[in-house]
C-alpha cells in the first residue's frame, strides 16, 4: 500500500464471544477494533515506507494471537495523473518531489506558510491567557 492511504482489515469470526473486543498492535501503536456483525475491522494508515508487523490480542478465540504484515511504499510522482474514478473527492498531497520534504510529500505546499500560521497560533493563545492580577 502507498504510505499514507488507509488499510481496512475486516476479520469475520463466528464464535458466541460476550462483549467481543480486539487490539491490533502494530509497532508502536494499539489499534482498537470496530466490532460488528461478527466482524472486527481495523483501520491502519502507514505514515513511511516500511514493512508492518502486526499481532492481534481479542477474547475472540480464532482473532487471538494472529499474525500478520504489509508492505506501504511511497507515492509514485505519475499518481497525481491518475485520480482516483471510485473516490473523485479524495485529496491527497501532489507526490512530485518539488514538493517533497525529506520523505514527506506535498509538505512544501504548505510549509511556506508555516512560520505565519504559528505566529498567528501564538498571538491567538496570547490573547487566551488569563489577565494579571
Amino acid at each position: 500500500v502507498e504510505e499514507y492511504s488507509v488499510v481496512e482489515l475486516r476479520l469475520p469470526y463466528a464464535e458466541e464471544v460476550e462483549n467481543p473486543y480486539a487490539i491490533m498492535k502494530v509497532t508502536n501503536q494499539a489499534l482498537e477494533a470496530a466490532i460488528e456483525n461478527d466482524t472486527v475491522r481495523f483501520l491502519f494508515s502507514p505514515k513511511t515506507s516500511a514493512h508492518w508487523e502486526y499481532t492481534i490480542e481479542s477474547n475472540i478465540p480464532s482473532l487471538q494471537n494472529k499474525k500478520g504484515n504489509l508492505v506501504s511504499y511511497l507515492t509514485p510522482p505519475s499518481h497525481k495523473n491518475n485520480p482516483s474514478e471510485e473516490y473523485p473527492n479524495w485529496w491527497a498531497d501532489d507526490p512530485s518531489d518539488v514538493y517533497r520534504e525529506g520523505k514527506h510529500i506535498g509538505v512544501k505546499t504548505i510549509n511556506r506558510w508555516r512560520e505565519d500560521f504559528l505566529d498567528d497560533f501564538a498571538r491567538r493563545m496570547e490573547r487566551c491567557a488569563a489577565p494579571a492580577r
